[in-house]
């Protein structure tokens, strides 16, 4: 299950972002969550990027949001994309989660 996480934007010191602490769920789905990279930094840094495709059916996702996959808080990276099969419309997101 995916739940979709959306934050408003909010004015600060530095300009503008987005407000994660009071983000609401948009929708939940059930998809499907496939590893597609993972990375550690080198230099005796401890930090470890994962990158996972997630496929469900269409549903409202934009760049800007976050996935919740199975408790895991993850950026959505890039535009989703969307198809059209026989019975359904589809989508690929693309998701990174950075772990220190």
């Amino acid at each position: 299950m995916a739940s979709v996480l959306r934050a408003e934007l909010v004015a600060d010191a530095y300009g503008h972002r987005r407000d994660w602490v009071n983000a609401a769920v948009v929708v939940s789905v059930p998809c499907v969550v496939l590893p597609a990279a993972s990375r550690e930094a080198e230099l005796d840094r401890e930090t470890t990027v994962t990158t996972f495709h997630v496929y469900c059916k269409a549903a409202d996702v934009l760049a800007t949001d976050r996935l919740l996959l199975d408790g895991l808080a993850c950026e959505v990276i890039g535009e989703p994309v969307r198809w059209a099969g026989r019975t359904a419309t589809f989508m690929k997101i693309t998701a990174r989660t950075v772990t220190a």
